[in-house]
């Protein structure tokens, strides 16, 4: 058995049309969507048109009414549907499965009224609407399918709609709430840059009013602003006027320090020594380090047996249990390791003692080392006289052995 498939159409404009619609029944009574007329060919009748609602019994409608033989089925199997897309019904097992009465092959029989006239359209119109009322659920389940297909899209799409309005709306509200901290930050940096300029414009206006006369140092002999002298004296002792600018101040100190030593550094106008506290003030940093490891030398330089270490680059120093008499002479400096001897205040001297050490650097040494050389050259070169009484080395020139002692 070879199927014959439906093709289904869809409707123009929204509206669901029925494929097995009647031509003579109105469309309020199959389909209950308003729809067009649909198309369908039953056959082609070769008289005039029946009309379905002329009573058949007048002589206008027996006139019309044709013989069986004058009905030409164009088809031996009648269609359903369109014209366009007609629906075979030669395989009767196609629509069996959707509960619809088998259909006949042969011509309709003249339906006969109960005068004894036959109607034939009376006997098509009952046989098509029993045929059009089977076939009409089916199709109507199925257009109720396509319209909850339809409807099920129509609010995914308004869902969809409904998101990206949501969306769209949370992101102007961000954007809006954004755009108002951006003003608001604008409008506090102006209002801080409008702030500093007003400071700026009125301390330079109290400056102008107050600006108090230039003074002259004493050192460069310039005249300056009063803020380039140092607030206070150079010492805490000092009962004077300030005449000396702080660059010049800075500079006396560094050369006294240097030229005099740090317990010398004095103010330059009354020669009143710094204390530590003063030359911290009139300093620079270089100069401070150095005036405060001179004096801290200084001071721990008076304790009992404290030693600075003399490597190179060390400056450390420590206390230790030896004396200059030979006593525990050797110092390790516990900051570089440096040995050395606390006596001779040099690096130890190894394989010597410290007498051997004096011996050596003294002098006394070498001197021995150079009679001894010269006496042993005499006894090479001389001979002893042999006078008893005088014992001379003589030495022999020239002549003869014979000899007088002089």
């Amino acid at each position: 058995m070879s199927g014959h498939k439906r093709r289904r159409e869809t409707p123009p404009e929204g509206r669901i049309r029925h494929p097995f619609a009647h031509p003579h029944l109105s469309p309020t009574e199959t389909d209950p969507l308003p729809r067009r007329e649909p198309e369908i060919a039953m056959g082609s009748f070769s008289s005039t048109e029946v009309n379905a609602g002329q009573p058949m019994n007048t002589p206008e409608a027996q006139n019309m009414t044709p013989a069986a033989e004058d009905l030409n089925f164009e088809s031996s199997a009648p269609t359903l549907g369109t014209i366009d897309n007609p629906i075979s019904l030669d395989d009767e097992s196609e629509y069996a499965h959707e509960g619809l009465p088998p259909v006949s092959r042969d011509p309709p029989p003249p339906y006969v009224s109960s005068d004894g006239q036959p109607s034939i359209g009376s006997s098509s119109s009952s046989a098509h609407v029993s045929f059009h009322s089977a076939v009409s659920s089916i199709a109507n389940e199925e257009g109720q399918d396509d319209f909850l297909l339809a409807v099920r899209l129509q609010e995914e799409e308004a869902q969809q709609h409904r998101t990206a309005t949501v969306e769209d709306a949370d992101y102007a509200l961000a954007q809006l709430i954004q755009n108002q901290y951006d003003e608001e930050q604008e409008f506090t940096n102006r209002d801080e840059d409008v702030a500093m300029a007003f400071q700026d414009e009125e301390e330079q206006r109290r400056l102008r009013e107050s600006r108090p006369e230039e003074r002259t140092c004493a050192i460069c002999s310039e005249e300056l602003h009063p803020l380039e002298f140092p607030a206070k004296p150079p010492t805490s002792e000092c009962t004077h006027k300030v005449n000396t600018c702080s660059h010049c101040l800075e500079k006396w100190v560094a050369a006294d320090l240097e030229g005099r030593g740090w317990q010398h550094v004095s103010c330059p106008e009354c020669r009143r020594p710094f204390s530590h506290a003063d030359m911290k003030r009139a300093a620079n940093d270089d100069t401070f380090e150095r005036y405060d490891k001179l004096s801290a030398r200084a001071v721990v330089g008076d304790i009992q047996n404290f030693h600075w270490c003399v490597a190179a680059g060390c400056g450390s120093g420590q206390v230790h249990e030896g004396d200059e008499n030979g006593e525990n002479p050797i110092f390790d400096c516990g900051q570089c390791g440096h040995r050395q001897c606390v006596k001779h205040k040099v690096a130890w001297h190894e394989n010597e003692t410290c007498d051997e050490y004096d011996y050596r650097i003294s002098g006394n040494r070498q001197r021995d080392q150079e009679n001894q050389a010269s006496e042993e050259t005499a006894a090479r070169t001389t001979q002893i006289c042999p006078n008893q009484r005088c014992k001379s080395r003589i030495e022999k020139r020239s002549g003869c052995d014979h000899m007088t002692c002089e």
